[in-house]
């Protein structure tokens, strides 16, 4: 049965059906077989309520014999009748081709209509999905977006949900925030959802309002507001709202700073293993900040954070190799993630790498390799790393020797380290006007191809959000 369906058919039904749970397990009483006997009686003479409701008996061969065949007659007769729910039932079980009704999607279709026209929200949350998939229906989707919005009109927070992601993305309508913001807030203030599925969807609701709050999207940007919203849906498990409270506790963002909240926040992402959480909170342990410092638990999470990827926790645990940080010292170890770190175009592990090649730290002594890694990071704007490729130009290291790239470098690196500007003023004694005056030119052209370099990272890092939005992370 179709997972949509199914929490709202069980919780209506378990809601209208008089018998008590235990006359599932152990068999009705005479009272209850009873009740059963009237629900059989009203339903013979047109008791719509009675029809629906031994249409789910016979599902669920609740008190009786599990009959499909009876199941789809009672609710055929319900449907027939005009009552929405039946024929919302009806359509289920035809587009799932169960409980004794054959795959049939125009049928579902057909029923789906008549549900809808009366205002059921599932009906209309079914046939905008069937017009999005186009099964049954031409696809279309111009009427999805129509039978969305009536559904989320007609209170049903799995549409509320698809249609607050259409605004917020721009799909199928034109990108409105504003819109994006109401249809959420709509979604997260419903009180009544039917099972995990639909709790689900409001959860995620209610991360992304908070997330409106946060960049003031679609809304006056609102920490407090943000906090709040985070807080809810953290509560119900959400990782990534758990993530950004502990955030807020860190930074005093919204609401008043606590590093041991944060901790508290930061392990309940973490241990649902969200890379970001274990990343920060290794950080909590090796500072001491909100808990008792611990710098083998922050090596221990660096770890589990740097094995899913985290280029920030493997540069980190690079470092704990190095220095012997809750593991034993290990050059090869530290080279080995600050690679893997380097390699996402991580600017401190690179400058860290080509350190490593240059004086021979857990791996072979390459300045050609040396140059390469510092080049990297150098176009990340790591002055460190400009500094070391002045040098490898000026004494021809692992390069070929170049007083122009060395000044370009230095000059670059001198407007933040004292070290490039006096190796910069002893280089321009020995360099004519002409070559000083195309190292300036170099610098110039640098410069841009630092600051080029990294606006497209900052597109690459917006696209990812784009995509994780997307995706709903």
């Amino acid at each position: 049965m179709n997972l949509a369906a199914r929490p709202l058919i069980i919780a209506i039904m378990i809601g209208l059906l008089a018998l008590p749970a235990a006359a599932a397990k152990s068999g009705m009483s005479p009272e209850e077989v009873r009740e059963y006997e009237e629900f059989k009686v009203k339903a013979e003479k047109g008791d719509i309520d009675a029809q629906l409701k031994l249409g789910f008996l016979y599902s669920n061969g609740i008190g009786v014999t599990r009959d499909e065949s009876k199941s789809l007659m009672w609710y055929q007769c319900a449907a027939e009748k005009g009552n929405a729910e039946g024929q919302n039932i009806l359509g289920v079980l035809y587009a799932d081709g169960n409980h004794g009704a054959p795959l049939d999607f125009q049928k579902a279709i057909y029923w789906w209509r008549k549900a809808a026209a009366q205002g059921h929200p599932w009906a209309s949350y079914h046939l905008a999905q069937r017009f999005l998939k186009g099964e049954g229906v031409e696809k279309d989707q111009e009427q999805a977006l129509f039978w969305y919005r009536k559904a989320a009109e007609f209170g049903n927070l799995e549409a509320q949900y698809y249609l607050a992601r259409c605004y917020a993305l721009g799909e199928g309508v034109a990108k409105d925030l504003a819109q994006a913001a109401s249809w959420y807030r709509k979604c997260a203030e419903q009180g009544n959802t039917y099972g995990n599925y639909s709790e689900a969807t409001r959860t995620r609701a209610l991360y992304f309002l908070a997330r409106c709050y946060a960049d003031g999207e679609g809304v006056a940007k609102d920490p407090v507001q943000a906090v709040y919203w985070y807080r809810k849906a953290a509560e119900q498990g959400d990782v990534h709202s758990q993530f950004f409270l502990a955030r807020c506790y860190a930074d005093g963002e919204g609401v008043a700073k606590d590093p041991v909240q944060a901790v508290y926040w930061y392990r309940k992402a973490a241990e649902q293993g969200d890379a970001y959480s274990q990343y920060f909170l290794a950080g909590c342990y090796a500072d001491g900040e909100g808990v008792a410092k611990d710098q083998a638990q922050a090596t221990s999470w660096y770890r589990k954070a740097a094995e899913q990827g985290n280029a920030s926790a493997q540069f980190e645990l690079g470092l704990c190799y190095v220095g012997g940080l809750g593991v034993s010292k290990d050059r090869m170890q530290a080279v080995y993630w600050y690679r893997k770190a380097a390699e996402q175009g991580n600017a401190d592990a690179q400058y860290n790498l080509g350190y490593c090649y240059a004086f021979g730290l857990g791996v072979s002594k390459d300045q050609v390799e040396a140059v390469s890694w510092y080049r990297k990071a150098a176009g990340l704007g790591d002055a460190r790393a400009q500094v070391h490729l002045g040098y490898h130009f000026a004494k021809g290291a692992g390069v070929l020797k170049d007083e122009i790239e060395a000044y370009a470098y230095w000059n670059l690196a001198g407007i933040t380290n004292e070290l490039a500007r006096e190796n910069l003023a002893i280089l321009e004694k020995t360099m004519s006007p002409d070559a000083r005056l195309l190292g300036q030119q170099r610098t110039k052209q640098l410069q841009k191809e630092i600051e080029g370099r990294l606006e497209s990272l900052e597109d690459l890092r917006k696209a990812a959000e784009r995509e994780s939005l997307r995706k709903g992370s």
